[in-house]
């Protein structure tokens, strides 16, 4: 007896990158999603926050394409753990679904997905999605995990150099102690 399938309820495109650095550098800057110095300039999405104070479920963004006639949509964060995870569902736009940013801890390092939980909306959308947006829509995602994998490998030299010389600092004030010491 054959069974009957559910039909699937979202698409997915999924992104990921591994990073070895300390899970509390990456989920600092990875929070600022949208909004941070290291989002690329030359991105295609944006995301122009429509409230202010701190990211909390209920948040909402307008998101735009940074193309002629492209379309832009809001957003909605329906889940929030802090230095964890973002879910922001599509509230009205091309995309009906959701998409998530995971922040996970892994024994030499930090993982961050992506995810892009999606059905496409409009007869035009549906058109063009297969054969332009979604090759579009994947250079810009790969673009922006760059960005922030170059941008928490950066800040985690930083952190290191300064506490090398914090450091350096200490060791020589305490042999600076001893030796006036004797």
């Amino acid at each position: 007896m054959l069974k009957k399938q559910r039909p699937k309820e979202h698409d997915v495109s999924h992104y990921f990158f591994f990073v070895e650095v300390p899970v509390q550098v990456v989920a600092a800057e990875a929070m600022l999603w949208g909004e941070s110095a290291w989002w690329p300039k030359n991105s295609l999405t944006h995301y122009i926050k429509e409230m202010p104070g701190d990211l909390k479920v209920g948040t909402r963004y307008k998101q735009i394409i940074h193309k002629p006639f492209a379309p832009s949509w809001t957003v909605e964060i329906t889940k929030f753990i802090p230095n964890r995870l973002i879910e922001r569902k599509f509230v009205n736009g091309m995309f009906k679904g959701y998409e998530l940013l995971i922040i996970g801890e892994r024994a030499n390092g930090t993982r961050v997905d992506y995810e892009l939980h999606y059905k496409i909306r409009g007869l035009f959308n549906m058109i063009l999605w297969p054969y332009y947006l979604r090759k579009q829509y994947d250079m810009n995602a790969k673009l922006i995990m760059s960005a922030l994998k170059e941008r928490v490998i950066q800040k985690n030299q930083e952190q290191a150099a300064k506490n090398s010389k914090m450091n350096h600092l200490k060791n020589n004030k305490n042999n600076n102690k001893e030796k006036s010491g004797k």
